[in-house]
C-alpha cells in the first residue's frame, strides 16, 4: 500500500470516528434511549450497585432473589466507583469509549480475514455495528451487554490471530481468547451460547 493511499485511509478513518462521536455526545446529550429499555436496565443496575455498597456479601449470597436477569460483575464494578465517590456522569462519559474499542477491534478482526477487500469498505462495514440502536443506547447508558460485546470482539480478535499464526505461538493465543471469553461469559452469561464455536 502506497503512502498516499494509507494516508487517505487514516483520514477516512479519522472523519468516520468523528461524525460518530458527535452523534453520540448529542446523543448522550439528550440522554437518548433508542431501544426503550436501557435507562430502565440501568436503573436496576443502579438500584443493586446500592445494595453492593451497603452489603456487599448479603448482596451478592441473595443476588438470584433480586430478580436480576444480567450478571452481578456489572453492579459490583459501579458500587466500586460509588465507594470511590466518582459521579455517575463520569462513569456514562467514559461508558462513552466502548463503542470506539468495538468499533477499532471489529475494524481489526474483519482486516486480518478480509485482506483483499479495501479498507474503506471495512471501516464502513465496521462503523454500521456503532450505528445499531442497542449499542447507542447501551454507550448512553451502561450495561453488561455491552462491556460483554467488547470481551466477545476481543475474543474473536485473538481467536484470528490464534488461526493464523505459527505452531509455536498457538499456545500462547489460545490461552489469551479463552481467559477473555471466560470474562466474556461472566459479564454477560448469554454470550455462553458462541463459546461452542471456539472449541
Amino acid at each position: 500500500m502506497s503512502y498516499i493511499k494509507k494516508m487517505k485511509n487514516e483520514k477516512f478513518f479519522i472523519l468516520t470516528v468523528l461524525l460518530v462521536s458527535i452523534s453520540l455526545l448529542i446523543g448522550f446529550h439528550f440522554n437518548e434511549d433508542s431501544t426503550g429499555g436501557a435507562y430502565l436496565d440501568y436503573s436496576v443496575h443502579n438500584q443493586i450497585s446500592e445494595k453492593f455498597l451497603t452489603n456487599f456479601k448479603k448482596t451478592l449470597l441473595e443476588y438470584d432473589q433480586l430478580n436480576s436477569r444480567h450478571s452481578p460483575i456489572v453492579p459490583i464494578f459501579f458500587s466500586f466507583f460509588k465507594y470511590l465517590n466518582i459521579s455517575e456522569y463520569f462513569i456514562r462519559s467514559i461508558n462513552l469509549i466502548i463503542p470506539f474499542l468495538i468499533f477499532y477491534i471489529f475494524y481489526k478482526c474483519l482486516s486480518l480475514n478480509f485482506k483483499k477487500i479495501n479498507s474503506k469498505i471495512l471501516i464502513l462495514f465496521s462503523f454500521l455495528v456503532v450505528l445499531s440502536p442497542t449499542i447507542r443506547s447501551l454507550s448512553i447508558w451502561p450495561d453488561s451487554h455491552l462491556f460483554g460485546l467488547l470481551f466477545f470482539i476481543l475474543t474473536l480478535y485473538f481467536f484470528l490471530i490464534f488461526l493464523k499464526s505459527e505452531k509455536d505461538n498457538k499456545i500462547y493465543y489460545a490461552i489469551i481468547y479463552i481467559i477473555l471469553l471466560d470474562l466474556c461469559c461472566y459479564i454477560r452469561p448469554s454470550f455462553e451460547l458462541f463459546s461452542i464455536y471456539f472449541f
